[in-house]
């Protein structure tokens, strides 16, 4: 307020100095005086100016300053929060995993005692077939199928159900090229087999996956022929239900 009263002081004297001059040329020597006031006034103001911008300056600064570390603690909590996350999410999946693979060495130690007691001399061939088909439904353990489908054919290698499992055995296990040897094996010495040309059919679409595999067309157009002609085998013979099945089979 003092620089302002100042500063219109030294206009007054200014103004009246200049109007008076002709009537009291005495006032002329305040002029210069006045201005000279004025400067000094108005040097003081920008130097008052100077320093609010400063500090006005310098407080932006530390506002900045402080929203940056705020900024960075924050990212610093987030990549934390996310390596906690993350830590926590590869527990989880290892601990699955260790509860995965104990979950299979107890079914494994449980179908080892089950494939134990089909190793008695006399075991029917379909007691064979219904375990390596439970095994293989129930995705329990596809090697144990195999294991099974070799124990059964020792003691029925005529069973062309028991290998025809083994190569769905063998291909749901993704051992691909022993399961096409078996199976085309099986179609090759019994091309009236049905069941044999779907599950082959069956392996080369799992086995070409991402591809179209021409071949499993094929198998599976031979296997309706199959179907087709078992069941006129099976109408001549008057066997209804194995007819019925058939025909499923070749429209399925």
């Amino acid at each position: 307020d003092h620089i302002e009263n100042a500063f219109l002081y030294a206009v007054q004297v200014c103004n009246y100095a200049g109007e008076d001059a002709f009537s009291d040329p005495d006032k002329l020597e305040d002029i210069p005086g006045a201005f000279e006031k004025l400067k000094e006034l108005k040097n003081e103001e920008w130097k008052l100016i100077k320093i609010a911008r400063e500090k006005e300056q310098k407080q932006r600064q530390e506002e900045r300053k402080k929203q940056r570390e705020q900024e960075a603690l924050k990212r610093q909590q987030r990549y934390q929060e996310e390596k906690e996350r993350k830590q926590r999410l590869h527990e989880e999946i290892e601990a699955g995993k260790k509860a995965e693979t104990e979950r299979k060495e107890r079914e494994m130690q449980s179908l080892e005692v089950e494939i134990e007691s089909l190793n008695s001399e006399g075991t029917p061939c379909s007691d064979f077939e219904k375990m390596a088909s439970r095994i293989i439904d129930e995705k329990l353990n596809f090697a144990a199928a195999v294991k099974v489908c070799a124990a059964g054919l020792k003691m029925h290698p005529s069973s062309l159900n028991l290998r025809r499992l083994q190569g769905i055995g063998l291909c749901k296990a993704e051992s691909y090229k022993k399961s096409e040897t078996i199976l085309r094996k099986l179609v090759e010495d019994h091309p009236e087999y049905g069941d044999g040309w779907k599950a082959l059919g069956d392996m080369l679409n799992a086995k070409h996956i991402d591809k179209y595999d021409p071949a499993s067309a094929e198998c599976y157009e031979n296997a309706r022929i199959a179907y087709i002609e078992a069941a006129k085998t099976a109408a001549g013979s008057g066997d209804l239900d194995q007819t019925l099945l058939q025909l499923r089979g070749a429209f399925a």
